[in-house]
């Protein structure tokens, strides 16, 4: 006969799912538009990966989020970014696991 008092929450609680990394980029273009924003995220945002614009009107650089499954994967989409001939600069600023 099965326990009544075990249940999902009780069951996962203190418990740390992992959910991935982010890596915080610093990019600057040759271009400064809004579109070269608009189309960096389009060209390189994948199914398993998503980039974000972070907004800051106190910093002068461009800084997105990448949110991904693995630490690997982050690394070598900068690696794939860093040769784009409309990109003038790009550092990877953190790597964290979230």
């Amino acid at each position: 006969m099965p326990r009544k008092s075990l249940t999902i929450d009780k069951l996962s609680k203190d418990l740390n799912f992992f959910h991935g990394y982010v890596g915080e980029l610093v990019v600057e273009f040759f271009d400064k538009s809004y579109d070269s924003i608009i189309n960096f995220v389009n060209k390189y945002e994948q199914e398993d990966c998503n980039i974000v614009y972070v907004e800051d009107d106190d910093e002068e650089d461009n800084i997105f989020h990448i949110y991904a499954y693995g630490e690997k994967q982050i690394r070598s989409l900068c690696d794939i970014m860093n040769n784009d001939f409309d990109i003038a600069y790009l550092s990877l600023k953190s790597l964290t696991e979230s």
